[in-house]
């Protein structure tokens, strides 16, 4: 544990600034606990073998990869919810939860500062998804709800439930005009 402290310490000191990462002078052990020792506060650039990546690693058991401004035009915007190293019983860190290529659930609620945006990346050329774009940059909190649909014993009908909210913080907004690799 101490050694990792450590490692995080002079991590931090030959970063700059602190929410930009050199993957590549990173040692593996470092790689492997990125999410340990990346800044908690918001989006962090990720730069890694000549590729940029957008992640946030606010919360303490997700981490959120988005894929908005794509380096490379014929990729479409999109995002994805990994379990973090912290999840539960410590054993499903990088198995993916939710995803915009994945519809495993029956409805995804964006939500900035409280606005719902629904599913902005289920139309990417709307106009929503581009009011979401530009409200991520000045927002402070993303929730993301995914919902079930489930049979109400009461009604007998099929209906939605929450699965989970999961909140991320947003300060580095302006590191979202950063053109990335896209999935």
């Amino acid at each position: 544990m101490g050694a990792l402290l450590l490692s995080g310490m002079s991590f931090g000191q030959n970063q700059q600034p602190a929410n930009i990462i050199d993957a590549d002078n990173l040692s593996e052990a470092e790689l492997q606990h990125l999410n340990t020792i990346a800044p908690k506060d918001g989006w962090v650039l990720v730069k890694y073998k000549g590729e940029k990546y957008l992640r946030n690693f606010s919360n303490k058991d997700y981490m959120l990869s988005l894929f908005i401004q794509c380096a490379d035009a014929t990729q479409k915007p999109g995002y994805l919810v990994e379990y973090s190293d912290e999840y539960g019983d410590k054993e499903m860190g990088g198995l993916d939860f939710l995803s915009s290529s994945d519809n495993s659930f029956s409805k995804v609620i964006f939500y900035l500062d409280g606005k719902s945006f629904n599913d902005p990346f289920s139309d990417i050329r709307s106009k929503n998804f581009g009011d979401f774009y530009q409200a991520m940059k000045t927002a402070k909190v993303l929730k993301i709800e995914a919902f079930n649909e489930e049979m109400n014993p009461e009604t007998g009908k099929q209906e939605l439930k929450l699965n989970r909210g999961i909140d991320f913080k947003l300060a580095n907004g302006t590191l979202l005009d950063q053109p990335v690799t896209c999935r």
